[in-house]
Order: C-alpha cells, then structure tokens, then sequence
C-alpha cells in the first residue's frame, strides 16, 4: 500500500505502521516534512529530491507529475516483486493529482494488480482543485484495474459538532483508512463465504465508481445488530441517506467462531 503525498501519507498514518501479513507499507512525496512526520514507521520514498529539493508541488500537478518521473528508478524498485499496489492518493493538490497517474500508469506496464483509492477535494476547497482532480481521476481510471473514488463533502456532517477543523480531517483520515485497509484484507483472509478483488471488481464497473464505505463493530449478545447499524451510521454511509442510491453493496461480515446473531 502506498499513500501519495500528504494526503495519502496521512491516511496510511492511521495503520500505525501495523498491516497484514506480506503487506508493506510506503509513502512518496515532494515534501521532505512528510517524512519527518512519519517517523521510522513507513518506507519513504523521496519524490523529485534532485528536482525540488524537499519542497512540496506548490499545488502544481505538473510539478508532481515531473517529480515522479524523476523518481522513476525507485518507484520500480517499489514495484518489483509486487502482485497487487493499493495506491491512496488524495486529488486536486499538486503531488496526487500529479504523481498519482505517474505511478499508476507505470503499475501497468510492470503487470501490476492495481488498487487505486481516491479522495476528491471538498467543495470549499475550490473550483481550480477540483478541476485538477477530475482530471487526474481520469487519467488514473485508464491505467487501474479497481477504483474506489470517495468524495470529501460526504463528510460535511462531520464539521457540524464544532470540533474543529484538526479533529474532523483526523477523522476522515481514520474513515477512508478503515476502507484502504479493507482491500487487502478480502484479499488475504479468507472465510466461510470468501469475498474477494473479483467481487470488488464487479461492484465498481461503473463510469465513476464514486463509493461509500461504513464499517461497525459490536459486543455481546445483540453484537451483530449493533455492528450493522454502527456501519449504516458511519459518515459516509449516512450522508443524506446516499445508500439509498446505491447500485450496488457489497457486505463483509467477521466475527468469532461462535457468530449466531443474525442481521436484518
């Protein structure tokens, strides 16, 4: 799994560098303070570093994108002996929108499985962003093989308990890090009735695949009831009742040897 840029990087964060089993953890960035946040935990890769010298994209993609192909020979040490690349990337600033459809294009010439999981930017983050990102979006949906598109205004709910801004972004990031950490997990653990990448990839053939995600989980006796309504509760999931619209659910269920409870 590899977080792009600060946005990515922040998500990835959320794992406290814990993952399954054969799963490794990177980030990549312009940003040299990335690294410096992050800590010992992950594998850093340094986007760009004889190009830009520590410093972020500007917002520019073209910056992002040039410093990923500056980088070219590391990104492919990262790939190599890879079979399935999570990629996380937050879209509209310049190093997602930029590096993101570099990387994902070279995933595909090395055969690589490719899971990309993107965030659009919200709203009041403006019309240039978010230009920026349906654009990088695009490009990145011809070279993956599945695509989960989240959009960050689904969260707007978030904002509305005066928490502050800090908390609720933590927040997000610990959301659409539940649902990144999902894909490998239907991938390495398999159960009574397997969900798997082909599911996935079933679910999201569609022009966009923008996507929801809720997860729950519960305890005692009424557990599975709890777990149900706690993912149906969760923020993207409950924003203006979005299911509703859905085409298409896909639901993963795990629990104990003893799992009795039923779900209505």
């Amino acid at each position: 799994i590899v977080g792009i840029g600060g946005a990515g990087a922040g998500i990835l964060q959320c794992f406290g560098a814990s993952s399954a089993e054969n799963v490794k953890l990177y980030t990549a960035s312009l940003d040299e303070r990335v690294r410096l946040a992050l800590g010992e935990n992950f594998q850093f890769i340094q986007l760009g570093g004889g190009l830009n010298h520590g410093l972020g994209s500007g917002g520019d993609p073209e910056v992002g994108r040039r410093a990923a192909e500056d980088s070219r020979e590391e990104l492919e040490a990262m790939l190599e002996g890879t079979r399935l690349l999570v990629m996380v990337a937050g879209l509209g600033g310049g190093t997602g929108s930029g590096a993101a459809p570099v990387l994902a294009k070279l995933a595909k010439e090395k055969g690589v499985f490719l899971v990309s999981v993107l965030i659009m930017p919200f709203s009041f983050e403006g019309t240039r962003r978010r230009a920026q990102a349906e654009k990088a979006h695009e490009e990145i949906a011809r070279q993956t093989d599945i695509l989960f598109c989240f959009e960050n205004d689904y969260m707007e709910n978030l904002f509305s308990n005066n928490r502050g801004a800090r908390a609720v972004f933590e927040e997000v990031d610990r959301v659409l890090a539940k649902a990144t950490a999902a894909i490998p997990m239907l991938e390495t653990s398999p159960g009574l009735i397997n969900l798997g990448l082909d599911e996935l990839a079933m679910a999201l053939e569609n022009n966009d695949s923008r996507c929801l995600f809720g997860s729950g989980k519960g305890y005692g006796p009424h557990r599975a009831e709890k777990a149900a309504k706690a993912a149906l509760d969760s923020p993207l999931i409950s924003y203006h009742n979005a299911i509703n619209y859905a085409r298409t659910v896909i639901v993963h269920i795990a629990g104990g040897e003893n799992k009795s409870a039923t779900i209505t």
